[in-house]
Order: structure tokens, then C-alpha cells, then sequence
């Protein structure tokens, strides 16, 4: 079954975990808990910014080590150190691979950053 497809958890509840885990920087994110933190925070920071602009740019900095941290998780996830995050800091190509590398499938099991999670 596609993780995707787990009706079970919200994409609500799957963005609560991972802002529940702001500072967790170890173990392991599946696709959909990154995807829906990633994802909501986009029309969650355009809503602010029609607020105003200063509260969207404190909700963004409020946002940011929750987002590096989900990064981290998700390139366990697909066993890559959290260290390669690093790679978004070459332009235009750096941010590119590191896409690839999030969408990349969760590896079964347990790898070196933990058991595989549900």
C-alpha cells in the first residue's frame, strides 16, 4: 500500500506530528508527514502575509528549523545523512537534486537513522 493512501491520519494530523517534532533532528519521516508540513505551510504563510507582511515574516522564522528539521527526518527517511541538506545551498542545481532526493521512496525496514515508522 502507498503511504500516500493511509486514510487512517489526517494531512491535518500528519502537520501537527511534524510541527510536534520542531527540534527533532534524528530518526526518520515518512513522505506524507513531510509532504502535508511542507505543503501546508505555503497557503498558511500566504494567508499571513495578506495579514501582514511582519507577522508573515515571524510565522516564517517560527517555521523555519521545523521545516529543516523535517528535512533532516525525511532524508533518513530515504537513508541520506540529514548533512545533505547542505547540497540547497549550491544555486539553481542544489535545491533541484535535493527535491529529487525528498520525493526519493522511504527504504523498508530499518536503515542506520531507525526502524522503518508507520
Amino acid at each position: 500500500m502507498n503511504d500516500f493512501s493511509r486514510p487512517s491520519i489526517s494531512i491535518f494530523a500528519e502537520y501537527k506530528n511534524a510541527l510536534g517534532k520542531y527540534v527533532d533532528f534524528k530518526g526518520r519521516s515518512r513522505p506524507r508527514e513531510f509532504w502535508s508540513f511542507a505543503l501546508l505551510n505555503i497557503p498558511l504563510l500566504v494567508v499571513a502575509s495578506v495579514i501582514s507582511p511582519d507577522f508573515a515574516m515571524v510565522l516564517w522564522i517560527a517555521l523555519l528549523v521545523p521545516y529543516w528539521a523535517a528535512v533532516v527526518r525525511r532524508l533518513h527517511d530515504t537513508n541520506r545523512s540529514g548533512w545533505y541538506f547542505l547540497i540547497s545551498i549550491i544555486p539553481f542545481v542544489g535545491g533541484l537534486v535535493l527535491i529529487f532526493w525528498l520525493c526519493q521512496p522511504s527504504t523498508s525496514g530499518y536503515n542506520s537513522y531507525g526502524a522503518d515508522s508507520l
